[in-house]
């Protein structure tokens, strides 16, 4: 019962990603590092009424690309400010948000989140999205 309550609260959250066609998509930006089998971090770039269901998308987004059937995600961190990715500096636009996760595959896992479903959530963040599809 938990993990479906966690699953339909996480998909309202991201139906609400419907109106993210008349967001700057082009300038928000997303990173993966810390990766191996079992989870991989994402630091995320952009506006503050987007930024939660564009980390959680990308996070699927690179989940499909793994071939995982499950991911749970760690609690975000939010800031204002880039991880150094060696010189790659990346600008925050002014009143836009950076969050870090992490994102698990597979057990053991460092958070209470329950595991959701990859491919359920992909239909979603591919509908909602313009770069997912």
């Amino acid at each position: 019962m938990k993990n479906t309550l966690s699953l339909v609260i996480l998909v309202l959250m991201l139906s609400g990603c419907a109106t993210a066609t008349n967001m700057p998509q082009q300038s928000m930006s997303a990173s993966f590092y810390d990766m191996n089998e079992k989870s991989f971090s994402i630091q995320a770039v952009a506006p503050p009424q987007a930024i939660r269901e564009y980390a959680i998308c990308k996070v699927i987004w690179f989940a499909e690309k793994k071939k995982a059937e499950k991911v749970a995600i760690g609690d975000p961190r939010y800031g204002n400010s880039v991880r150094d990715t060696g010189g790659m500096g990346v600008e925050v636009p002014d009143g836009w948000l950076v969050v870090d996760a992490t994102a698990y595959l597979a057990e053991p896992k460092e958070t209470a989140n329950p595991f959701n479903s990859v491919p359920e959530l992909a239909k979603t963040c591919r509908a909602s999205w313009d770069w997912y599809r």
